[in-house]
């Protein structure tokens, strides 16, 4: 059964060793709304102090969308600075996992429990983060999320609500997205979703998290007051 991580599980028996399970986390706006904060990227001004979102540079751009497909990015591409205009919106609306401009980003409690487990070649990047004067560095850490490289082990033709989204012209591949009312079993993967980083986004989907089932287990023990919106995948065949 699909798991809640704001503290509570939906029923269901302690999580074994081969699950994989995709988050819609990615898809939750409220994240990000109204946070009191503004970026810096490298070469560029602050944003305004303003809840109206800005469009990164286009470097940013690129950088976002390179790490929304799970891709590992340089450390530099991240922004360069973040600082907390409005505390009492920031205490307010940011949780254990937020956005930092368009990047997934955790707090200190957070990153020691992921930080336990394989992620690729990326890892967290540390976010400069300051107090409104720009100078004076905020008192807890964050972390960016930096992908270890995307995987590619959907298999649509076991799967269920899963729509064919379109044809990357190059490349000829396939990308999928999910269908409403997702449910547990509903996505397929190949045993090769169980090799290698325990996060991460898969290639043919539109940009989803997806997580072993022992992260999940340890975000639910941390009791994370975030929910992931997770659904539990099927596994099919054999590892090649």
């Amino acid at each position: 059964m699909g798991r809640r991580t704001d503290g509570d599980e939906l029923g269901g028996s302690d999580l074994m060793c081969g699950e994989v399970y995709i988050s819609q986390i990615f898809q939750n706006a409220e994240l990000g709304q109204k946070q009191g904060i503004r970026e810096k990227y490298i070469g560029e001004d602050w944003a305004p102090a303003q809840y109206r979102v800005q469009l990164p540079p286009p470097h940013g751009l690129d950088a976002s969308d390179m790490n929304a497909k799970g891709r590992t990015i340089r450390p530099n591409q991240f922004p360069e600075s973040i600082a907390v205009w409005n505390e009492d919106a920031f205490a307010k609306r940011v949780k254990d996992i937020w956005w930092a401009g368009p990047f997934l980003t955790v707090n200190q409690r957070i990153a020691d429990v992921i930080s336990q487990f394989d992620l690729g070649s990326g890892g967290l990047v540390p976010v400069p983060l300051f107090k409104a004067d720009l100078e004076t560095p905020w008192p807890e850490k964050h972390y960016y999320i930096n992908y270890g490289g995307p995987k590619d082990t959907l298999v649509p033709e076991e799967s269920k609500k899963v729509d064919f989204w379109f044809e990357i012209p190059d490349t000829a591949k396939k990308m999928y997205q999910l269908a409403p009312y997702l449910e547990d079993g509903d996505v397929a993967l190949s045993r090769k979703a169980l090799v290698g980083p325990d996060l991460w986004v898969e290639k043919a989907f539109k940009p989803m998290l997806f997580l072993n089932g022992q992260v999940v287990d340890a975000l639910v023990a941390a009791k994370i007051n975030v929910d992931l919106d997770l659904k539990q995948c099927r596994i099919v065949g054999e590892l090649a």
